[in-house]
């Protein structure tokens, strides 16, 4: 990439400047508060990916915008969002674990060599 095209990150006080500029508010917490949240609990990309499920004006001198969205809303999805990860994560790792132990028991009951049905099943994904 040319010196001409390159782009540096921006920093906290940038990304709450864009987030300003997109329609989201600041009452819930404030941009100091904002900006020391983006630099040491969450990054933009993920508080942004929440937006999604905000309404953004279709006319008027706020069009494209977002309408009725708080950066504290944001911080609220992410906590939600947190804590649904840290809850599903358990059940996921015994799921993941209850399987392994079936393609085992499988494995041996078929008594086949677990190298050639990785290799097999590595030959027929591709």
């Amino acid at each position: 990439m040319s010196p001409s095209k390159q782009t540096s990150w921006p920093n906290a006080e940038q990304q709450v400047l864009d987030l300003k500029n997109q329609g989201v508010s600041f009452d819930l917490m404030n941009e100091k508060e904002a900006e020391h949240y983006l630099q040491c609990n969450c990054n933009l990309f993920r508080i942004k990916s929440y937006r999604a499920n905000f309404d953004k004006a279709t006319c008027g001198q706020k069009e494209g915008k977002y309408t009725n969205l708080d950066f504290g809303m944001l911080v609220d999805l992410s906590t939600i969002d947190m804590h649904f990860r840290n809850a599903l994560m358990p059940i996921t790792l015994d799921i993941e674990h209850f399987y392994k132990m079936k393609l085992l028991r499988t494995a041996e009951a078929h008594q086949e060599d677990g190298y050639e049905l990785v290799q097999d099943f590595f030959n027929e994904t591709g």
